[in-house]
Protein backbone atom coordinates (compact mmCIF):
# COMPACT_ATOMS: atom_id res chain seq x y z
CA UNK A 1 0.00 0.00 0.00
CA UNK A 2 1.22 3.78 -0.88
CA UNK A 3 -0.56 6.97 0.13
CA UNK A 4 -1.00 9.64 -2.49
CA UNK A 5 -2.07 13.05 -2.41
CA UNK A 6 -3.35 11.74 1.11
CA UNK A 7 -5.46 8.61 -0.03
CA UNK A 8 -4.20 5.03 0.89
CA UNK A 9 -3.73 3.15 -2.58
CA UNK A 10 -3.04 -0.43 -3.73
CA UNK A 11 -2.63 -1.35 -7.73
CA UNK A 12 -2.88 -4.44 -9.08
CA UNK A 13 -1.83 -6.46 -11.87
CA UNK A 14 -3.74 -8.66 -14.46
CA UNK A 15 -3.38 -10.96 -17.29
CA UNK A 16 -4.30 -8.16 -19.90
CA UNK A 17 -1.50 -6.71 -19.24
CA UNK A 18 -2.30 -4.08 -17.60
CA UNK A 19 -1.93 -2.32 -13.92
CA UNK A 20 -4.55 -0.61 -11.95
CA UNK A 21 -4.41 1.81 -9.31
CA UNK A 22 -7.21 1.67 -6.37
CA UNK A 23 -8.32 4.62 -3.88
CA UNK A 24 -8.54 2.44 -0.80
CA UNK A 25 -10.80 4.80 0.45
CA UNK A 26 -13.63 4.90 -1.76
CA UNK A 27 -12.73 1.47 -3.90
CA UNK A 28 -12.72 2.79 -7.10
CA UNK A 29 -9.93 2.96 -9.63
CA UNK A 30 -7.73 5.80 -10.01
CA UNK A 31 -7.61 7.43 -13.43
CA UNK A 32 -7.11 4.85 -16.29
CA UNK A 33 -5.29 1.59 -16.70
CA UNK A 34 -1.66 1.90 -16.62
CA UNK A 35 -0.60 0.11 -20.03
CA UNK A 36 2.79 -1.03 -21.99
CA UNK A 37 3.55 -4.56 -20.69
CA UNK A 38 3.76 -6.70 -23.37
CA UNK A 39 2.53 -9.94 -20.90
CA UNK A 40 0.05 -10.76 -18.03
CA UNK A 41 1.66 -8.90 -15.01
CA UNK A 42 2.48 -11.04 -12.32
CA UNK A 43 3.80 -9.10 -9.83
CA UNK A 44 3.71 -5.46 -8.31
CA UNK A 45 4.71 -3.55 -5.02
CA UNK A 46 4.63 0.03 -3.93
CA UNK A 47 7.39 1.96 -2.48
CA UNK A 48 8.77 5.56 -1.49
CA UNK A 49 11.66 6.39 -2.88
CA UNK A 50 12.94 10.07 -2.35
CA UNK A 51 9.47 11.07 -1.09
CA UNK A 52 8.12 9.99 -4.34
CA UNK A 53 5.73 6.97 -4.44
CA UNK A 54 6.66 4.32 -6.75
CA UNK A 55 4.72 1.15 -8.14
CA UNK A 56 7.31 -1.74 -9.97
CA UNK A 57 5.62 -3.93 -11.94
CA UNK A 58 6.71 -7.22 -13.11
CA UNK A 59 5.46 -9.23 -16.19
CA UNK A 60 6.70 -12.22 -18.45
CA UNK A 61 5.82 -15.33 -20.64
CA UNK A 62 7.35 -18.99 -21.24
CA UNK A 63 5.89 -19.86 -24.82
CA UNK A 64 6.36 -23.00 -26.43
CA UNK A 65 8.09 -21.87 -29.88
CA UNK A 66 9.36 -25.19 -31.20
CA UNK A 67 9.23 -28.18 -30.86
CA UNK A 68 11.57 -30.89 -32.15
CA UNK A 69 10.79 -33.20 -35.11
CA UNK A 70 11.54 -36.65 -32.13
CA UNK A 71 9.85 -34.60 -29.48
CA UNK A 72 13.05 -34.73 -27.86
CA UNK A 73 13.18 -31.46 -26.57
CA UNK A 74 11.30 -28.05 -26.02
CA UNK A 75 12.33 -24.94 -27.58
CA UNK A 76 11.25 -22.39 -24.80
CA UNK A 77 10.97 -18.64 -25.43
CA UNK A 78 10.59 -16.65 -22.22
CA UNK A 79 11.28 -12.72 -21.49
CA UNK A 80 10.36 -10.48 -18.48
CA UNK A 81 9.51 -6.83 -17.98
CA UNK A 82 9.62 -4.80 -14.80
CA UNK A 83 8.55 -1.26 -15.06
CA UNK A 84 8.27 1.64 -12.63
CA UNK A 85 5.43 4.21 -12.15
CA UNK A 86 5.38 7.79 -10.63
CA UNK A 87 2.52 7.34 -8.81
CA UNK A 88 2.14 11.26 -8.59
CA UNK A 89 1.43 11.52 -12.35
CA UNK A 90 0.69 7.74 -13.24
CA UNK A 91 3.31 7.89 -15.58
CA UNK A 92 6.23 5.25 -16.68
CA UNK A 93 9.55 6.72 -15.09
CA UNK A 94 12.06 4.70 -16.48
CA UNK A 95 12.64 2.42 -19.30
CA UNK A 96 11.94 -1.02 -18.62
CA UNK A 97 14.31 -3.41 -17.14
CA UNK A 98 14.04 -7.05 -19.17
CA UNK A 99 15.01 -9.85 -17.25
CA UNK A 100 15.69 -13.50 -18.92
CA UNK A 101 12.90 -15.15 -17.78
CA UNK A 102 9.36 -14.36 -16.96
CA UNK A 103 9.05 -12.34 -13.26
CA UNK A 104 7.26 -13.86 -10.30
CA UNK A 105 7.54 -11.37 -7.78
CA UNK A 106 9.22 -7.38 -7.00
CA UNK A 107 9.97 -4.98 -4.47
CA UNK A 108 11.87 -1.75 -4.13
CA UNK A 109 13.54 -0.46 -1.00
CA UNK A 110 13.24 3.55 0.11
CA UNK A 111 16.41 3.78 -1.10
CA UNK A 112 15.81 2.77 -4.32
CA UNK A 113 17.24 -0.47 -4.92
CA UNK A 114 15.04 -3.42 -7.24
CA UNK A 115 14.65 -7.18 -6.00
CA UNK A 116 13.31 -9.08 -9.37
CA UNK A 117 12.70 -12.74 -8.85
CA UNK A 118 12.96 -14.90 -12.53
CA UNK A 119 12.42 -18.60 -12.68
CA UNK A 120 15.06 -19.67 -9.68
CA UNK A 121 16.94 -16.41 -9.82
CA UNK A 122 16.65 -13.48 -7.46
CA UNK A 123 18.41 -9.72 -8.90
CA UNK A 124 18.84 -7.04 -6.36
CA UNK A 125 19.51 -3.78 -8.84
CA UNK A 126 20.70 -0.44 -7.39
CA UNK A 127 19.85 2.87 -8.86
CA UNK A 128 22.55 5.02 -10.55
Amino acid sequence: MAVVNGRPIAITGGDDATVRVWDLTTREQVGEALTGHAHPVQSAATAVVDGRPIAVTGSGTTSLTDLDADNAGIDVDTVGAVRLWDLASMRQIRPNVVAPLGVKAVDMTSDGRLAVAFGHEIAVLARR
